[in-house]
């Protein structure tokens, strides 16, 4: 069994020539242009979801202020440090 699986082992190597090598790569190099559009994707959405938690803890922040709550100065000090 062992002697015939590397037969077959061998047998795929030889069969292998520039031309799959090549459309080998192709497709690796594919693989990989979509695995960075996903990841760029994933960070823009990240982007954008932090961006909107950001303005929805300020506009907090605001109403907060508007409505004198006394947690106000707190929560803006919490955003003020997340800023930086």
């Amino acid at each position: 069994m062992i002697v015939e699986t590397t037969k077959i082992k061998r047998n795929l190597l030889i069969s292998w020539n520039d031309s799959s090598y090549f459309l080998y790569v192709c497709v690796v190099v594919q693989e990989a242009e979509l695995a960075r559009s996903e990841a760029q994707r994933m960070a823009s959405l990240a982007d954008s979801e932090a961006q909107r938690c950001l303005a929805l803890e300020r506009e907090m922040v605001e109403r907060m202020e508007e409505a004198g709550g006394s947690g106000a100065l707190l929560t803006q000090q919490g955003v003020a440090d997340r800023d930086r």
